[in-house]
């Protein structure tokens, strides 16, 4: 006889699993009426101080006033007993810190940005001439990491859309997870068996660094400084504070010397460099611009140029010393007839051929 099938076996139970935390629902909205005040008196009254040393009192004050929006946020839910787990206390944090920040990033955002132009173009700079040649095999990666990264770079270059450091963090995030999917895709897609060697935090530092060359951001510097310190974690264990530091080294990698060889010569600056540049600049207008103190004439000088003085009268009569105006090329179709250094006194040949010189080329000392 035909024995009735035993019904499946059930499916096994998932691993223990902690709950999520409780949903933030019917919670005072008095502390978040107060925090939209403050936001409002900073919009309003408040000057940021575009200079690097001082950015820092800014990030201060946003500091201060999350963990004051967050006190309160306490205080006026004291009672409540959802308050008692730990992740509900982060979340309120981190709301309140990414609503504050969201507010204000139209104000302070591009003050980072003028701030930090000139880091800002040097990354720029740096990366369009290394997209080309800053591989993964040139900087030690292995061969399974030589490919595309179009998930990757689809977040990176969506990096400076976002308002809030909290945000940023975030998408940092997926953009590092997604280099390991879009490995094993160009595995899958090349027809090849296995997963992608292993990545260390050394070789991922240069993977990310070689991929961010290829996106399209443009103020790189200031989201890293806005992440840095506008973004206040209320534990330094979570995953996010080793993203961030991942991609501080990235960048460090993109303007350090490692890469100085695959650079042009002469062409592209870096932020020292730069600095130290325009400060000659500087230095070259007010020399140029400032009247000249008279030199003092020795007394050795002055005999030369008292005993040259009968062959200057000389020159006078034989017209070998010409006006000013036609020793210079070219002007009023004059020809410059050779000086006869030997009929003037030192000083005057050395004076001509000074204004020979000055004569000869287009100096501007605003340039």
């Amino acid at each position: 006889p035909f024995l009735p099938l035993s019904p499946p076996p059930p499916p096994p139970s998932p691993p223990f699993l902690a709950p999520p935390p409780p949903p933030l629902l019917f919670f005072s909205p008095q502390p978040l009426r107060d925090l939209d005040n403050r936001v409002s008196g900073f919009l309003q009254h408040y000057l940021i101080v575009e200079q690097e040393n001082l950015l820092g009192e800014t990030a201060s004050k946003l500091g201060s006033t999350t963990k004051q929006a967050h006190a309160s946020f306490l205080e006026a839910n004291r009672r409540d007993g959802r308050l008692e787990d730990r992740r509900v206390h982060e979340a309120v944090w981190l709301s309140m810190e990414s609503y504050l920040m969201e507010k204000v990033h139209s104000k302070v955002f591009p003050a980072l940005c003028r701030v930090h132009k000139r880091q800002n173009d040097d990354l720029v700079q740096r990366s369009k001439y290394l997209r080309g040649t800053l591989t993964p095999s040139g900087v030690g990666v292995s061969e399974d990491y030589n490919c595309p990264y179009g998930q990757t770079l689809l977040h990176l270059n969506q990096l400076e859309s976002f308002k809030s450091p909290l945000e940023q963090l975030y998408c940092l995030q997926d953009a590092m997870e997604c280099i390991q999917q879009d490995a094993r895709e160009h595995f899958t897609k090349t027809l090849r068996h296995g997963e992608p060697t292993p990545l260390a935090s050394d070789d991922l530092i240069a993977l990310l660094a070689t991929i961010l060359t290829q996106s399209n951001c443009v103020h790189l510097f200031s989201c890293l400084y806005y992440m840095e310190h506008f973004h206040w974690p209320p534990s330094d264990t979570d995953r996010l504070s080793y993203v961030l530091v991942t991609f501080h080294a990235a960048m460090e990698y993109i303007r350090g010397p490692d890469v100085t060889h695959l650079l042009p010569k002469n062409t592209v600056l870096s932020t020292g460099a730069l600095l130290s540049r325009d400060r000659r600049t500087e230095n070259h207008r007010e020399r140029s611009l400032s009247p000249c103190p008279p030199s003092p004439v020795s007394s050795s000088s002055l005999s030369t140029l008292t005993e040259s003085t009968p062959s200057l009268d000389g020159a006078r009569d034989d017209k070998t010393l010409l006006p000013p105006s036609s020793l210079s090329p070219g002007r009023r179709g004059h020809k410059k007839p050779p000086v006869k250094h030997t009929e003037l006194g030192p000083f005057l040949s050395l004076l001509v051929e000074s204004e020979e010189t000055i004569s000869s080329t287009s100096w501007d000392p605003y340039s």
